[in-house]
């Protein structure tokens, strides 16, 4: 993850947020494996070498950098480093107006391809994938930012919080379709392991569905969405046919995205098809590396498949 130089712990969510959204639109890229953010983000600070960080992950180069962002100013310095010898293959460094951030996410993640020498995927119903706001707002987008940051603490207090970031960015982009797929995440996720009244768990699946189909009606081409739909089929709906095509769906959409790769073994395990499952959910740990939940899954479909010794 970029690191966070402007001098407030609280700017972290923006620097990680930046690093995201590179994470996004890099797997987007033909021959590129990038690690998710889960992994990635595990090395923050570390003072291990290129060649140490890039063997635990499994990765020939390592994209790093600093974030300051102070009042109306965004200054970021990123470097591209070829992890074996601590080589820089690229370095540069930005000073620009925050409005000017997604132009400036553009910029830096097309270097970088090109210093790789990758193309934009071409694969058959693959679809170029965004959680930007489609007005472009940055309130939104910082609102947005800190429901990801609440999500991820993943306590029922962090959920209630993630659901009021995520239902700002939609107060103030009533179109970012990404915005409301976190709130139908976020509301499955408070329904099915947090809450116990009756009443609040039926509210909340209500909430679900309605972010999850206002998502997909927005941005039909959205894999997010569509894995949204799925979370809350499969979770709050316990309709496992009708998660499997959403997340098959977005599979198609953003091939490389770890996500849907477990999203589809995880439900595919549940219908009984555990090989399929367990090659899906190597395919995710091989860009999310470090994920240890995805290692308990895999464990239990092997040893469902009677894989004793794999399992252990």
């Amino acid at each position: 993850p970029l690191a966070n130089d402007s001098g407030d712990a609280s700017k972290q969510y923006f620097s990680d947020g930046l690093s995201q959204d590179l994470i996004t639109a890099l797997t987007q890229f033909e021959g590129l494996k990038v690690i998710s953010r889960d992994s990635a983000f595990q090395f923050r600070g570390s003072k291990d070498s290129p060649a140490v960080i890039a063997a635990k992950l499994g990765v020939a180069h390592l994209l790093e950098g600093a974030v300051q962002h102070q009042g109306d100013e965004v200054r970021i310095s990123v470097t591209l480093v070829n992890a074996s010898d601590g080589s820089t293959l690229w370095s540069q460094h930005y000073d620009k107006p925050y409005k000017d951030l997604f132009a400036l996410q553009d910029a830096i993640t097309q270097a970088v391809a090109t210093a790789l020498k990758a193309r934009l995927l071409v694969a058959s119903g693959a679809v170029v994938q965004s959680e930007r706001p489609p007005s472009g707002n940055l309130d939104a987008y910082t609102a947005y930012q800190h429901g990801i940051a609440f999500d991820a603490i993943a306590t029922e207090t962090s959920e209630y919080r993630a659901i009021d970031a995520f239902g700002e960015a939609v107060r103030i982009d009533p179109e970012y379709a990404a915005a409301h797929g976190r709130l139908a995440f976020a509301w499955t996720s408070l329904a099915s392991s947090f809450l116990v009244d009756a009443a609040k768990i039926a509210q909340a699946k209500v909430e679900a569905h309605k972010s999850a189909d206002a998502a997909l009606k927005l941005s039909p081409d959205s894999a997010l969405a569509h894995m949204a739909r799925g979370f809350v089929l499969q979770n709050a709906d316990l309709d496992w046919a009708g998660a499997e095509t959403e997340y098959q769906r977005a599979l198609q959409l953003a091939p490389n995205d770890a996500n849907a790769l477990f999203r589809l073994g995880n439900i595919l395990a549940i219908r009984g098809q555990l090989k399929r499952a367990t090659e899906l959910t190597r395919q995710a740990l091989a860009t999310d590396p470090r994920n240890a939940s995805w290692y308990k899954w895999l464990s239990a479909y092997l040893a469902a498949l009677g894989r004793m010794d794999d399992a252990g």
